[in-house]
């Protein structure tokens, strides 16, 4: 036939009429396949599903005495072709001659994209048009779309048997028609003139790996994963149902379809034991002896970095027994290695001095989306999410394994969103983002889809203009003409792009998350189903632990609990004329926390640089900064805990308070107004030694020319000592 003496050909001029032509002979297939899927597999199913099209393709074989001496992957009845000269146009006819690859072993189609493989295989405009990977096999054109979590793939085949049809019976013949008729449409005679010149300069005999140079295969280190008698993988527990796809590829197809919440084994965690933390501590790791989580050091940062580095080690084993050990000391020591502080107050700053460095770093790890949260940055798409480095997954999972951390001691993992964890928590099933959930977290965005939904394909798109064009790059106008179909499968992906992001739950950085969300051990154990198992389901759970966030001081006041004044030091206070005497110290705390931003801008702007670099302080001004600020100085968090009995307590103190400080310096850090925390126990004491000082000077205060200075007011005194002495006991352990 001539078109097999003739040298294969992209075809580019004529697209749309090969591609007609290509279904019309039914050899255009479509598949969904994961990007790690063999080529060797796909190639096996090409075939066998042209074999089994209306058309009943046939495939010659080789004779069993070649058979048995070639790989299966070299017995292919289709062969991979890859694009000669850089995609570069012939000189005599400007056409795109394509040449025979070998098919190696282990070739999975993200293995095309590797940079050693793109110049035969991933060529924009050439086998790259609009976001689809084109690649062509035998004396075939392969066409793969890549869709978020799938691939399309589209098959045209020339020189092949086909067995006809008429009627009932069936005869087999080979067709010559067909091959003859696609050599004389698409030749290269037809496809000279084609317009090359937005392409590369010409660069003839350009050295690319020749017919017989296998294609590389990507190197793509994984964490390793601990297998038991039983899978505990994250693809088995929690794999993604047929309702998790991506709002993309298989979302459902209407909004808020009827969800039935899935089942979690750990019920009895919420009944049997007063403190849950630690029962979570000893399910983790029963039927196995950890060793003791010993994190020590001088300073928080110091601890909070040997935890992190435990945790990496949890990573690459994928065992995570050793962070859960029932067994757990948080110790802050001094430099001569003598006790400064511990406890479980330790533990929680560490936890959330190590979740601020990512915080930190928000751009890297952070994705904002609808009303201020966050979901997880991707930084490839899922075209190609195979080759996303082995420190990037371990640094997902670190986080994941921190947001899980923090959720267990019942503090809200911000900036990322209630809608991530009530998704992971639900192996992600889209169906989990309830009416009524949505509408508690995201009010407006549960309106907006409402009227998505009531307004149909004809209605006006225009109010949805700015959600297409922040989360989907998108002109509203290009939606006008959608049917109602399309508007149906639009409201989910609504949904699911503004709480999660664009991404499927299959790509390899969200699953390195939610890995590390499942803080998974070699029992079985899994965090995330400990989520859903609480009375009420993971909403209720997750209701919890965001009362743990603090907008203002109504969200502290019912855990803050004021102490007075002892009556040992009163008497000591009793001199005539003392202001203290006088004064309602829990008002006065309650009026500072109710207040905002820096009542001394320039006493602050000095105080900044020798406070914690953890804190905001671009968030002076908020409502909640001095509540949050008080909060995590006291408990090593800027969040409540649901539970009651972990109340914060303040207590004014005398000069011979030995709570305060049992050292000889006692009396010189009251005179200088330092406050005393402790995290361990959720105390702070203040020294109203200071506090009848400031009440003694004159204001405005003065400085050493006479002027005016900061403070100006006795209360803008106060407030500023408070705050700043407040600040000042953030990350920081220098007293007890």
């Amino acid at each position: 036939q001539p078109e097999l003496n003739s040298s294969l050909h992209l075809t580019l001029k004529l697209t749309d009429s090969f591609t007609t032509y290509l279904d019309d002979q039914n050899l255009r297939h479509i598949y969904r396949l994961d990007p790690d899927t063999k080529m060797e597999d796909l190639i096996i199913r090409v075939a066998t599903d042209m074999q089994n099209s209306p058309r009943q393709w046939q495939f010659r074989q080789p004779s069993s005495s070649l058979r048995q001496h070639l790989r299966s992957h070299e017995t292919l009845h289709l062969q991979l072709l890859g694009i000669s000269n850089r995609g570069i146009g012939r000189r005599k006819d400007g056409l795109i001659v394509l040449t025979r690859q070998s098919v190696g072993q282990d070739l999975t189609l993200s293995g095309l994209l590797l940079p050693q493989n793109s110049q035969l295989f991933a060529k924009p405009r050439l086998t790259i048009r609009k976001s689809r990977l084109i690649v062509n096999l035998g004396k075939s054109l392969l066409f793969l779309t890549f869709l978020h979590s799938h691939l399309s793939l589209v098959v045209a085949h020339q020189g092949l048997t086909c067995l006809a049809v008429a009627g009932q019976n069936l005869t087999t013949r080979r067709h010559s028609c067909l091959p003859t008729m696609m050599h004389s449409l698409f030749s290269a005679s037809n496809e000279i003139g084609a317009d090359t010149s937005d392409w590369d300069s010409d660069i003839e005999n350009e050295n690319l790996p020749s017919s017989s140079t296998p294609v590389m295969q990507p190197t793509v280190s994984c964490v390793r994963h601990h297998h038991t008698q039983t899978d505990h993988s994250w693809q088995n527990r929690n794999a993604p149902s047929s309702s998790a796809q991506n709002a993309n590829a298989a979302a459902p197809q209407q909004l808020w379809p009827d969800w039935t919440p899935p089942s979690g084994r750990y019920r009895t965690l919420y009944d049997d034991f007063p403190d849950f933390t630690r029962a979570v501590f000893q399910t983790a790791t029963s039927n196995s002896t950890p060793p003791d989580l010993d994190i020590s050091g001088q300073s928080v940062g110091e601890l909070a970095m040997a935890f992190v580095n435990t945790i990496k080690a949890a990573v690459a084993s994928s065992d995570f027994s050793h962070i859960l050990s029932p067994q757990r000391n948080f110790t802050i020591t001094k430099p001569d290695g003598s006790l400064l502080s511990t406890g479980t107050g330790v533990e929680k700053e560490v936890l959330y001095t190590a979740f601020s460095w990512y915080v930190d770093h928000r751009g890297a790890y952070f994705l904002p989306r609808f009303d201020d949260t966050c979901s997880i940055v991707t930084t490839m798409s899922f075209t190609s999410h195979a080759y996303v480095s082995t420190d990037r997954r371990e640094d997902l999972m670190i986080l994941g394994c921190l947001a899980a951390l923090l959720l267990l001691h019942g503090i809200a993992p911000e900036p990322l969103g209630p809608a991530i964890i009530q998704f992971a928590a639900n192996r992600c099933e889209l169906g989990s983002l309830t009416w009524d959930f949505v509408g508690e977290y995201h009010p407006e965005l549960r309106a907006l889809l409402d009227t998505w939904k009531t307004m149909g394909p004809s209605g006006d798109i225009t109010p949805f203009q700015s959600y297409f064009a922040t989360y989907r790059d998108l002109e509203a106008i290009s939606l006008e003409s959608r049917d109602l179909a399309q508007h149906n499968a639009l409201g989910p992906e609504i949904l699911y792009t503004s709480l999660i992001g664009p991404q499927p739950p299959e790509h390899t950085e969200l699953k390195a998350f939610f890995t590390g969300l499942q803080l998974p051990c070699p029992n079985g154990f899994d965090f995330l189903q400990v989520i859903r198992s609480s009375p009420g389901g993971s909403t209720s759970f997750i209701a919890r632990t965001w009362t743990s966030i603090i907008h203002d001081f109504d969200s502290l006041k019912s855990h803050l609990l004021v102490s007075p004044l002892a009556s040992s030091s009163v008497a000591q206070l009793a001199q005539p004329g003392n202001p203290v005497l006088d004064m309602n110290l829990t008002q006065l705390l309650h009026r500072f926390l109710q207040g905002s931003g820096a009542p001394c801008p320039q006493l602050f702007a000095e105080a900044v640089p020798r406070l914690s670099r953890l804190i905001p302080f671009d968030q002076v001004d908020s409502p909640g900064f001095r509540s949050k600020a008080l909060c995590w100085a006291t408990t090593g968090s800027p969040h409540v805990n649901f539970d009651e009995q972990y109340r914060i307590t303040v207590h004014f103190v005398g000069p011979n308070d030995t709570g305060y400080d049992s050292s000889a310096y006692r009396a010189s850090y009251m005179k200088h107004g330092l406050i005393s925390f402790r995290t361990c126990f959720k105390v702070g004491r203040i020294p109203v030694v200071h506090l009848a000082d400031l009440c003694s000077r004159t204001y405005p205060a003065r400085d050493e020319e006479g002027n005016d200075t900061e403070p100006f007011t006795l209360q803008q005194a106060i407030d500023s000592w408070l705050l700043i002495e407040i600040l000042a006991g953030i990350g920081g352990h220098s007293m007890l």
